[in-house]
């Protein structure tokens, strides 16, 4: 029984990387463009926007689930995984990265562009902040597509 909890949670851990990466792929290429295309308006537009929303994608689908998943595989299926398991550890690895990048600083430091509490923040320090957040966006996606790919590998070897 351990062994085929193990493989559902590494699957869980394919699948959701997978929707996961899918949609910072969309929001990068579709989201962002719109709130940083003329920042603060647009990033205010954007807050009062997103306000509307019922459930925040970042909270629902978030990478700490890949990561519970990934830990839960490993401590059940730990000796069956032989070579395979540095693949899950180095997926575990990316999830946890992930989260803390988000959770750290890009989910506080995006809140803080949205709703300002220092009206004495030039323009120069809002675009500048964007411009690194998009930056760090893009190098966390790097992160988590070799999660994903570091879990399908896991799973297709082990």
């Amino acid at each position: 029984m351990p062994r085929i909890v193990s493989r559902a949670c590494l699957w869980f851990a394919v699948v959701w990387w997978g929707v996961w990466f899918g949609g910072q792929l969309f929001n990068a290429l579709t989201v962002v463009p719109y709130f940083s295309a003329n920042p603060p308006p647009s990033l205010a537009d954007w807050a009062q926007m997103s306000s509307a929303a019922l459930a925040n994608f970042s909270l629902i689908f978030n990478p700490i689930w890949i990561a519970i998943a990934l830990a839960v595989s490993l401590a059940l299926g730990w000796a069956g995984y032989g070579e395979a398991r540095g693949w899950v550890l180095g997926s575990l690895v990316a999830g946890l990265i992930s989260v803390l990048m988000s959770a750290g600083w890009m989910s506080p430091t995006f809140a803080r562009l949205m709703h300002p509490q220092d009206a004495t923040i030039s323009m120069v320090e809002i675009r500048t902040t964007l411009h690194r957040w998009t930056v760090a966006n893009w190098g966390r996606m790097v992160i988590e597509f070799d999660g994903f790919v570091c879990a399908a590998l896991a799973l297709a070897r082990g």
